[in-house]
């Protein structure tokens, strides 16, 4: 039996939205639950309104030179609203956001 991507893509999706320690989490930084998208439109990506958000792409799909061999790529963005004035320290510059989606992407 071939998986496709729909199935990867709705698997990811149901195993995020029923995470507590997700919601948790989305509850106490941003004050709202996680948007889970499968897809984006490019011209018009999610607004601050819509954050925090994780979209799902699904992007590759080889099959391999047997039936039974496949390899996917699913590329999976988190979006947090949040300032856009880094953090300077002498020639360092932080956006401190890199932090929060890092934390939010262990959940």
């Amino acid at each position: 039996m071939m998986i496709v991507n729909k199935d990867i893509s709705e698997f990811i999706a149901t195993i995020v939205l029923a995470s507590g320690d997700i919601d948790d989490f989305c509850m106490l930084n941003f004050n709202r639950s996680l948007l889970v998208m499968i897809g984006v439109d490019n011209n018009n990506p999610p607004s601050d309104i819509d954050l925090p958000c994780l979209i799902i792409e699904p992007t590759v799909k080889n099959i391999g030179s047997k039936d039974s061999i496949f390899d996917y790529e699913i590329a999976l963005h988190i979006g947090i609203k949040g300032t856009d004035k880094p953090t300077k320290d002498g020639n360092k510059v932080v956006y401190d956001g890199i932090y929060i989606v890092e934390e939010l992407g262990n959940k």
